[in-house]
């Protein structure tokens, strides 16, 4: 008898905060609480805020993959004998000879890191 009981008093606890929470929600009061806990405005979400930062922290991954990768074409290019200004841009170049540097830049990644950027894909 006695596990009944606390099996029901259980299930009247679920079922009490199941309600609160569906009361928050409705009363968009978890945006407010995580406003004053987190500092968010009151027209961001949690998840929206979350995705930014994941967003953000991705791009400048692969902004710094491809800076990297312009580094390493550079100096595929002074094995040629040739010397490219700093900052110049291997992936955005016409030239045949330069786009094959970066090409073997981004060849060398695959092959040390088993995998193709993220970008290279979408570029293809």
């Amino acid at each position: 008898m006695s596990q009944i009981h606390i099996a029901k008093s259980g299930l009247t606890k679920i079922l009490m905060m199941l309600r609160v929470i569906f009361f928050l929600w409705k009363k968009k009061a978890i945006n407010a609480l995580l406003h004053r806990l987190v500092g968010f405005r009151k027209s961001e979400n949690f998840l929206t805020h979350y995705s930014l930062l994941i967003t953000q922290d991705l791009i400048l991954n692969q902004m710094k993959i491809k800076e990297r990768l312009n580094k390493l074409a550079g100096k595929f290019y002074e094995v040629f004998g040739y010397k490219a200004k700093d900052g110049f841009d291997f992936s955005q170049s016409r030239h045949p000879i330069e786009k094959a540097m970066y090409q073997m830049a981004e060849l060398a990644y695959e092959e040390f890191m088993g995998d193709t950027p993220d970008y290279a894909e979408d570029e293809e």
